[in-house]
């Protein structure tokens, strides 16, 4: 009987060492996403099954981005690409389905009102009454939209390991919340304020948590002086004191409007790779700027 017991015990421990060899031998799936907060997005949920590569690197402009040949080369050996609808990914993906065709694209934004009239080729016509504004990774309710649409597409791509994959996503769900009672505990005290900004980039956060942003720059162009003196007036009549701008932005419209209003440029970055934290970050700028 001890016999058995310790030969049975021997083949459980050479069943859970064989086990353990096939996850560490397990390559992840290689996939691609245009911006850093999707990569936060697809690595939150992913973990250790997915290797996700990012197009727009840290410091690069979306909006005059151009690929580099190693990112055509890695892209050949990726699986899914997960599409956020940003400009340069129409003419992009276009040169990639014909080079690729066996390339999946993820639509992370499907079931987000007007993405699929949002338009690909065109810088502008972005900030302009009325038209799509694609920074969907700095609001919550959207946010889970997204990541649902990645948990998605990973678990019809990898369906051997879905359990994970379900389990990565309620995770993070729970932190998106908590993150999500935290702003909105910071900003309550200023709902309705303005906050000025260089670029539009962030409408969908002041949404989210009832702000409204008011922009320099209008349908990706660089200001007339007719429109940095409306500017100026506007953040006269607000008593505004900060001009936010994106790090990626020249700054000198931005410097012109601050020092007509004796006030001052202040950094605020949409592309923050940890997107979670960056609301955060966000959410103490924009507050700090309405207490002045």
């Amino acid at each position: 009987m001890k016999r058995v017991i310790l030969g049975l015990l021997a083949i459980l421990l050479v069943s859970a060492l064989c086990a353990a060899k096939a996850r560490s031998d397990e390559k992840p799936l290689e996939v691609f996403v245009s911006i850093l907060p999707q990569q936060f997005f697809v690595e939150s949920i992913g973990g250790r099954l997915v290797d996700a590569h990012v197009m727009v690197k840290a410091g690069q402009e979306p909006h005059t981005f151009e690929p580099m040949p190693r990112d055509v080369v890695e892209l050949e050996k990726s699986k899914l690409y997960f599409e956020i609808k940003i400009p340069f990914e129409g003419p992009l993906l276009e040169r990639i389905k014909a080079g690729h065709p066996n390339l999946i694209i993820v639509d992370t934004t499907k079931g987000i009102a007007g993405s699929d009239r949002a338009a690909h080729s065109k810088h502008e016509g972005e900030g302009a009454p009325g038209e799509y504004d694609p920074h969907i990774w700095l609001s919550p309710p959207l946010i889970k939209i997204q990541m649902r649409n990645i948990a998605e597409a990973l678990q019809k791509a990898d369906w051997a390991h879905t359990d994970e994959y379900k389990a990565n996503l309620e995770t993070f769900l729970k932190k998106l919340d908590s993150t999500d009672e935290r702003v909105k505990k910071m900003l309550a005290p200023f709902k309705g304020r303005s906050f000025f900004v260089f670029h539009p980039a962030f409408g969908r956060f002041a949404e989210a948590y009832g702000l409204k942003q008011v922009a320099v720059e209008v349908e990706g162009k660089t200001p007339a002086p007719k429109q940095l003196q409306e500017m100026i007036r506007k953040a006269r009549a607000d008593k505004a004191k900060v001009i936010f701008i994106e790090p990626q932005f020249d700054p000198r419209s931005a410097r012109a409007v601050a020092e007509a209003i004796g006030g001052q440029v202040v950094p605020l970055d949409d592309l923050a790779k940890d997107v979670l934290g960056n609301l955060v970050n966000i959410a103490y700028d924009v507050s700090s700027a309405l207490k002045k």
